[in-house]
């Protein structure tokens, strides 16, 4: 996904609706892929700047949000704010 960036990642479809609807109401576009056990790296911030890197399989339903990159920063703030 070239344009897009992973803003958000969860197990529980529950806290990804909620995430949803907030992005929604502000009108930010956004795609939702779930992945299921697969290999993966990433780097994920903290509300307080920390880094978290994890490595390995992902839970079995997995979802993952992604909004335009252009609209990230945006994005991620609403979701903070939640």
């Amino acid at each position: 996904m070239l344009f897009w960036k992973e803003i958000f990642l969860t197990t529980e479809q529950e806290k990804l609706r909620e995430k949803e609807e907030i992005l929604s109401q502000n009108n930010v576009p956004y795609k939702v892929k779930m992945h299921s056990g697969e290999e993966r790296q990433s780097v994920n911030l903290s509300d307080r700047g920390a880094r978290f890197y994890r490595t390995g399989p992902l839970p079995a339903g997995t979802y993952h949000l992604y909004v335009k990159k252009k609209e990230a920063e945006w994005a991620e703030s609403l979701l903070r704010q939640s």
